[in-house]
């Protein structure tokens, strides 16, 4: 298949020499099966709504796609590939915020139709009608397609250079913006993924990531049709509510593939309970990628000695990196091969100098995961803030350049320019700037940060990850719960830190006590404030990222709302400024 450029002759590829091959089961939240279809109907279900979206749109206009993380979400987005009009991928709002954002999106990229479906509606409970800012849109409800009242599909030409996708970042650093997607991006992401996890059509995929995201949707739905293989989904609120379903689905239907964030196999491992797991056997799971938020040693250890007597193996683990302006994947984890771990002297890390260490020795360190290698043309540099290259003992920016990058954001000219046109200090470039520091050794990435989060105090660097996750070694906090930020409190930057707890009545001062000590004696820095905030405060992006920016933005205005301990260190009263 590597001379089709586009999905939609992929799927016809698929209909006319494999159509009755199951191309995806979507399950209920029992696990149960819910709805299936072939390669044959897929096409054909795709034909029926992309005949309706040409009568309401033309080439390269923007469809929003507003549904539920099911099969006709999958219809939906390849029926915008059949008709070569740009799909948006939203989730439908179940809240005045999601609503809001969906409002922004929709003003932002122009778009003049959205598909979605009458229960979706139903269940999100807002009217169109009384909202001013869709009105311009034209609505298609997947569930009521009338194939009979409409002429049939026009098959369009399509270039490798025409915009597939708009990929809405997370904005975990920044307010969303869309990153434009091609053609020729997501099928050069599709052979990446083959070449890098060493797939074919003989595997099996199990997903329950949300569809409107690039890892649910690249990962959990396009490489299916790319090599031919099935793919069983499930909605992620079942993962959420019963992460043994994951597991369990895996086992029962022999699943080989599957991708998750780092916070997702901490959930498998804290919710573990022996009766789940009697009868799961997960060893046809040959890869696993661990994506899309830092990944932790503790994690993939802790779930590789929880799982393994259902016959997981640590080798099964594929830490790898990748952003939307990358389309996906910039670097994937070795298939059947231990993930590499690596120790840095912290003192030298927080100067941003390299310095290995190992695991024991008795110097203060830092460590740190391989993220993978890149493949095809992918280019991957290490910069510093001049623009020069770093040295191999120096941490810097990642800069990549190659066929995964992706064209800008819509409609922004100047942040394309700051993000996907830099080039370094000798003149070369064009290369896309992705805001995460790191380096590269032996041919793999290693990820320490984002250059947008560092914590500078005192003229050191403090990855705020390495804090949070010495914040959540604490008997009593919440994993994947605490965020560390700092503010310029009276002249001096200071270190906040948000945090949950596990149990609502418990004793803060002792728990503050506990992390103070802590992460003075590990982190060699003070903490200012910790912040114990209630359930359903700290603000994460929809693939579950800490938004350390909106964190400060709540400090500034909701402080006293919270239950708030200060170090005994700081003993005078401070004004954030």
């Amino acid at each position: 298949m590597r001379e089709k450029y586009n999905y939609q002759q992929i799927i016809s590829y698929r209909a006319s020499t494999q159509p009755h091959d199951i191309a995806y089961v979507f399950l209920d939240k029992r696990g149960e099966e819910a709805d299936r279809v072939t390669y044959e109907q897929l096409d054909q279900r795709i034909q029926v709504l992309a005949a309706q979206l040409q009568v309401n749109s033309k080439v390269q206009d923007r469809v929003l796609i507003i549904l539920e993380n099911n099969i006709d979400y999958i219809v939906a987005f390849f029926a915008c590939i059949y008709t070569n009009t740009v799909a948006v991928t939203m989730y439908a709002p179940r809240n005045q915020a999601q609503l809001e954002r969906m409002i922004g999106i929709s003003s932002d990229c122009g778009a003049v139709c959205a598909i979605t479906s009458s229960s979706v509606v139903q269940k999100c409970k807002w009217d169109v009608s009384s909202l001013e800012e869709l009105q311009h849109l034209h609505f298609i409800a997947v569930d009521e397609t009338d194939s009979t009242s409409i002429p049939a599909w026009k098959k369009p030409q399509i270039n490798g250079n025409d915009l597939a996708l708009l990929q809405y970042t997370s904005g975990s650093t920044s307010s969303p913006k869309g990153v434009m997607v091609t053609h020729d991006n997501l099928m050069t992401q599709g052979e990446y993924l083959r070449i890098g996890f060493n797939l074919s059509k003989e595997d099996i995929s199990v997903s329950w990531l949300p569809l409107f995201h690039d890892m649910g949707l690249i990962i959990g739905v396009l490489q299916s049709c790319y090599l031919g293989f099935t793919t069983y989904l499930m909605e992620p609120i079942s993962f959420i509510r019963k992460p043994a379903i994951w597991l369990q689905t895996v086992s029962k239907y022999g699943g080989t593939w599957s991708a998750a964030p780092n916070f997702a196999f901490d959930l498998c491992v804290e919710t573990y309970c022996a009766s789940d797991y009697q009868s799961v056997d997960l060893s046809n799971w040959k890869g696993i990628v661990n994506a899309a938020e830092p990944v932790r040693k503790s994690t993939i250890e802790n779930f590789s000695k929880c799982f393994a007597h259902c016959g997981f193996r640590l080798e099964y683990f594929n830490p790898s990196y990748g952003m939307a302006e990358a389309t996906l994947d910039i670097s994937c984890g070795e298939v059947e091969k231990a993930p590499i771990f690596k120790y840095l002297d912290l003192n030298k890390f927080q100067k941003n100098q390299l310095e290995f260490v190992t695991e024991d020795s008795e110097v203060k360190k830092t460590e740190v995961v391989a993220c993978g290698k890149v493949h095809l043309d992918t280019e991957v540099v290490i910069v510093n803030l001049d623009g020069e290259l770093c040295n191999e003992d120096e941490i810097g920016e990642l800069w990549v350049r190659g066929k995964i990058t992706a064209s800008g954001y819509w409609d922004n000219a100047q942040a394309t320019k700051e993000i996907f046109s830099a080039y370094l200090e000798n003149g070369e470039g064009p290369y896309l700037r992705t805001g995460d520091l790191g380096f590269v050794y032996e041919g793999r990435i290693y990820i320490t940060g984002r250059s947008k989060d560092v914590i500078i105090i005192h003229g050191k660097n403090h990855a705020p990850q390495d804090i949070e996750f010495t914040v959540e070694s604490v008997s009593g906090v919440k994993n994947n719960f605490v965020a560390a930020f700092s503010l310029e409190i009276d002249d001096e930057e200071r270190l906040i830190v948000f945090s949950q707890l596990t149990e609502e009545n418990a004793s803060t001062d002792l728990i503050a006590r506990v992390i103070f000590n802590r992460v003075a004696r590990s982190r060699e820095v003070n903490i200012f404030e910790i912040v114990f905030l209630p359930k359903g405060i700290l603000p994460k992006t929809t693939s579950g990222k800490i938004q350390r920016n909106a964190c400060k933005e709540i400090y500034r205005k909701q402080k006293s709302s919270f239950n708030i301990v200060r170090n005994p260190l700081y003993t005078k009263t401070q004004k954030v400024s």
